[in-house]
């Protein structure tokens, strides 16, 4: 009996490290989208703009450096989100534990 137990809390570790693996990958995702759709959108308008103007690398550069904060701020708070999500996962996993030690015993 003992052995099922724990062969089932193996198993939810491994669930559980699992969802934790995945939830890094997706918000790696996410950063790396914010990202690249930042600076390109960034470089696109500095180019037309620099085209139109006749300035060609100027504000292609100046939009460049400047959208820079904005994909920082969106970085940190795409990971501040998913770090809360992460340990409210884990507060409700500990606060099931208990409850289930005293049903076996």
């Amino acid at each position: 009996m003992d052995e099922k137990i724990e062969k089932n809390e193996a198993k939810g570790q491994s669930q559980q490290s699992k969802n934790l693996m995945r939830r890094m990958v997706f918000t790696s995702l996410k950063a790396g989208c914010l990202t690249f759709l930042v600076a390109g959108g960034a470089l696109l308008i500095g180019l037309f703009i620099d085209i139109r103007q006749d300035t060609l690398p100027r504000w292609m550069l100046i939009l460049l450096v400047g959208s820079m904060p904005f994909t920082l701020g969106g970085l940190y708070l795409i990971v501040r989100r998913e770090i809360k999500k992460i340990r409210q996962m884990d507060h409700t996993k500990e606060a099931q534990i208990p409850e289930s030690a005293d049903v076996n015993e």
